[in-house]
């Protein structure tokens, strides 16, 4: 195949995947609109789930193993920490995950001469980009305060701060929006999938980077914006039909 004949192939799953979104924005509006009523609401509920949520860290239980011989040290193994696996989780959840298995699954699926695969690297490569332009749309007009950025919750309107842009997750949305793309192409790799997507989720709280409600709506537009796009590929189990235009 020539390098147009593959941009081809990444038109029409752009095309096919768009046309099952565009007539359902309305979906997305009501994602984001149900989150943000959920936090003006929660009076302090996701402060509480949060810190339920998080496991504190305690120096003491730190462990460093050591094996040698007489006095020569061989190897030395210091047990991870709660933080730092959380917070290698969540650098690995977004783009460094995304990205790289999105191109992987193209190259296999070039390399084997497998149409599906290749389309299916196309789709998560879709689904991880109009997931993270949505989730940047949402939160810098809204402005969330992080939990970590010591203000009062609540929204303050637009702010391009950091600290400012913690409704939705976007780590959260981006992984839900790769994981949904491949489960609703490939329903073997469910399990997987979700159990990865849901320990980013979890990675943002332990980090104190997003509050519960920050997460869940991240998930739920991610998944979403996935299902539309694994949803393009032919023979997908779990797809959004595309809606017929009316005469």
């Amino acid at each position: 195949m020539t390098a147009k004949s593959h941009w081809r192939e990444g038109a029409i799953v752009w095309r096919l995947g768009w046309a099952r979104l565009r007539p359902r924005l309305w979906i997305v509006l009501a994602i984001v609109a149900a989150g943000a009523v959920g936090v003006l609401l929660q009076n302090g509920w996701d402060d509480r789930v949060l810190n339920a949520i998080r496991v504190p860290e305690n120096p003491a239980q730190h462990s460093l193993y050591i094996i040698s011989v007489g006095d020569r040290v061989l190897f030395s193994f210091e047990k991870p920490s709660i933080a730092s696996i959380a917070g290698r989780v969540s650098y690995w959840g977004d783009q460094m995950w995304s990205v790289p298995l999105a191109v992987l699954i193209w190259v296999a699926g070039a390399v084997c001469n497998r149409k599906r695969w290749r389309r299916l690297g196309w789709a998560c490569l879709w689904a991880f980009l109009v997931a993270s332009v949505a989730v940047n749309v949402f939160r810098t007009p809204l402005g969330r305060a992080r939990p970590n950025s010591e203000l009062a919750d609540g929204f303050y309107g637009p702010h391009l701060a950091s600290k400012y842009q913690g409704f939705p997750s976007g780590h959260s949305t981006t992984s839900f929006a790769t994981a949904a793309a491949l489960v609703s192409a490939t329903p073997l790799l469910s399990v997987p999938c979700a159990v990865y997507a849901a320990t980013v989720g979890w990675s943002r709280m332990q980090l104190n980077r997003h509050h519960p409600l920050d997460v869940l709506t991240g998930a739920a537009l991610g998944g979403f914006v996935g299902l539309c796009f694994g949803g393009a590929l032919p023979g997908s189990r779990w797809r959004l039909r595309r809606k017929q235009r009316r005469l």
